[in-house]
């Protein structure tokens, strides 16, 4: 026997509820229909990563960065110009000088305590996420499929 709320209830006919329950349960879920159903996986595997110690990391970096304005600009242009040198490469012009200098501005900025920690969380977190699509890619054999994709219409990871 069992007590639920002050009512007694023999072994069998708390297995029948349980029972009962999990098929209204399934009926229900089965209604929601499995896209919502792979939506509310995804916000679980987004609350998952929300609380991983890579995005937390990121989070306060981001915060400490973004606290030195003057940092944040230098950081941004730094990516303007990363953006404008991919896309001049992706044109097919010569970028050799240019990179150059891409790489020096960015070993000197990484010199900066508070770039270098926001940069490394960054990639940090980033490296997850591309983690969890490669594992959704192989699962799903699509992984090649995307990257002929990305090879051929010139997208830069």
């Amino acid at each position: 026997m069992y007590q639920c709320g002050g009512i007694m209830i023999n072994k069998e006919s708390f297995a029948e509820m349980t029972q009962n329950i999990a098929q209204q349960k399934n009926k229900a879920d089965k209604k929601i229909g499995n896209k919502q159903m792979i939506r509310r996986q995804a916000a679980v595997l987004a609350d998952m990563l929300a609380a991983s110690p890579e995005y937390l990391q990121y989070i306060e970096a981001k915060k400490r960065l973004m606290a030195h304005k003057e940092q944040m600009t230098i950081l941004n242009e730094l990516r303007q110009q990363q953006f404008n040198l991919r896309f001049v490469a992706m044109m097919g012009e010569d970028t050799e000088d240019e990179s150059a200098d891409f790489e020096s501005a960015y070993a000197e900025i990484t010199k900066e305590p508070i770039i270098n920690d926001y940069l490394y969380a960054e990639g940090r977190l980033y490296r997850l996420i591309s983690d969890i699509q490669d594992v959704f890619c192989s699962k799903l054999e699509v992984g090649e499929e995307m990257l002929m994709y990305e090879e051929s219409s010139g997208v830069l990871n």
